[in-house]
């Protein structure tokens, strides 16, 4: 989670007097130009609610590129039975910054049971690893045995259907590391 909040793009959606707000952080020296896509969805992947528009993130600011109405965005249901997710695509180079919210406090959040898939492929100094859920899962964690390992990335949320592949570095082959890899999940 740390990792991310040094990124030089944030998105930082908030409900602020019953408002949905996503600012956009820009610490480049240069105005960029990308598309901003804000969605409300049900922790089983329903969307419920969807904004795409094209945005400018001028230099050095934080800036509101996004605001509405809670209700609005909650479709007629509870605030502990869904989750925020806005996403910032950069025109040219494909990059993607995205961030997840929640409007209730985790303990409250209705997470559903997550059935985690993971498939692992031998590639370079290790393997590539594709995680899919089907229902929204908070804070995957993959670990192996030993602290020769690396992981590009941990402890990140997966959406409904919306697989993630990391690369693992590792000197583990196929067979020891499909019996060592361990995933876990908030719910």
């Amino acid at each position: 989670f740390a990792k991310k909040a040094f990124n030089d793009i944030l998105v930082s959606p908030i409900a602020e007097n019953d408002t949905l707000k996503v600012y956009v952080v820009s610490d480049r020296l240069k105005s960029i130009k990308g598309k901003l896509d804000i969605r409300v969805m049900d922790l089983k992947g329903k969307i419920l609610f969807e904004q795409v528009k094209n945005i400018t993130l001028p230099a050095n600011t934080s800036k509101i590129q996004f605001s509405e109405p809670v209700t609005n965005v909650l479709n007629g249901r509870n605030a502990n039975e869904v989750v925020v997710n806005a996403r910032f695509y950069e025109n040219g180079d494909g990059e993607v910054v995205s961030n997840n919210y929640f409007f209730t406090r985790f303990k409250d959040v209705d997470f559903p049971k997550a059935d985690i898939q993971v498939t692992a492929v031998p590639s370079g100094d290790g393997f590539d690893v594709t995680i899919l859920s089907d229902v929204f899962a908070r804070g995957v964690f993959l670990s192996i045995d030993g602290i020769d390992n690396f992981f590009s990335d941990n402890y990140f949320d997966l959406l409904p259907e919306e697989p993630v592949t990391i690369h693992v570095t590792t000197s583990l082959d196929k067979k020891e590391f499909d019996k060592q890899l361990k995933i876990q999940s908030v719910q």
